[in-house]
């Protein structure tokens, strides 16, 4: 694992390497805005999305029980067979520090988290089972969640070139670790109208993890003297994730692996104040969507399937807003 990521950041680098795409970056420290040596962040806010997981395609599903016991079998079927939507829908807390030396090079740690566990919504369940145009199986869940996002970033700065101050260039990693669990589960059964049921307490548990190593480029301006605004975007083709569902009721442990794309696009904006100090806002819209298989483990002792592989696919998508408050020095 470790080999590939290194292999997939040094792929990323080489992309960013050509002088004929970054001249500025390589032409001298000449007309280079000095910056303070390190600066602190802090802010709170709101994170609004949902990721999507579904299950489909083709499987290979390996029986205990019934007509085909000790047997495997595979085929194909649709996308999605199931789905799963949960919202992330959370107020959250941001902190960062960053250090700069060499006027010109810059390193940066930041961190984000919900401080609240329930998330604003309802975790969607939808299950398509005998046909793509007919809703099966439908429920809604209460969500609790805990969302982190840690980045890790390098920089280079580029040289003033008319109303653009600072142009920048950067590598970064990203780690998201997403924990989700679902409780009072209301079920409907669309297709048949049979009665709905509610099954209380906890009913699920989802685990997510990404990977994500990725470049970044982006440009400072100053509107006005006390002002300036960053747009700043991410990009990778080399996002992986690990994800790990538990479905309480059925007895059923799925742990999937998947790989992709990632984009994230930007807009910071800072307010001197006083002396060191800044008043801050901060605007990202991202999306994370990735491709993969999950293995299938059913423990229930009644259920005919042993282990069963499945095509998997993720996609998250996010808009966050934190205000905030930072100090250079």
């Amino acid at each position: 694992m470790k080999k590939k990521i290194k292999c997939r950041i040094n792929a990323i680098a080489i992309i960013f390497s050509s002088t004929q795409f970054f001249p500025a970056a390589i032409a001298g420290d000449r007309d280079i805005q000095n910056s303070q040596a390190f600066r602190l962040e802090t802010g709170t806010g709101f994170k609004f999305g949902n990721l999507n997981y579904q299950i489909g395609g083709d499987i290979s599903a390996t029986f205990k029980l019934g007509p085909y016991a000790g047997t495997t079998q595979t085929g194909a079927t649709y996308m999605p067979l199931s789905e799963l939507l949960y919202p992330i829908n959370v107020p959250t807390a941001r902190f960062m520090f960053a250090y700069n030396f060499l006027n010109r090079f810059d390193f940066e740690l930041e961190s984000e988290r919900n401080y609240i566990g329930k998330a604003f919504g309802k975790m969607q369940d939808s299950d398509w089972i005998n046909s793509p145009t007919s809703l099966d199986i439908y429920s809604e869940s209460d969500l609790w969640a805990n969302i982190q996002q840690y980045d890790a970033e390098f920089g280079m700065r580029t040289q003033r070139r008319g109303v653009i101050n600072k142009g920048r260039i950067g590598l970064g990693i990203r780690v998201l670790r997403y924990r989700f669990k679902t409780y009072n589960t209301y079920q409907t059964y669309p297709s048949t109208g049979a009665s709905p049921i509610f099954l209380g307490g906890q009913t699920l548990a989802y685990s997510f993890d990404a990977l994500i190593p990725y470049a970044s480029i982006a440009h400072t301006f100053d509107p006005l003297p006390t002002i300036n605004i960053q747009t700043k975007l991410k990009f990778t083709p080399f996002a992986s994730t690990r994800d790990k569902d538990e479905h309480l009721l059925r007895d059923v442990v799925s742990l999937g692996e998947t790989e992709g794309m990632f984009f994230e696009i930007s807009v910071y904006a800072a307010n001197h104040i006083s002396n060191h100090w800044y008043l801050t806002a901060n605007l990202n819209y991202s999306l994370l969507s990735t491709h993969g298989h999950e293995i299938q483990t059913h423990n229930a002792p009644t259920d005919e399937l042993s282990t069963a592989i499945i095509g998997l696919q993720h996609a998250i998508t996010q808009i966050n807003l934190i205000f905030g408050i930072k100090f250079e020095y």
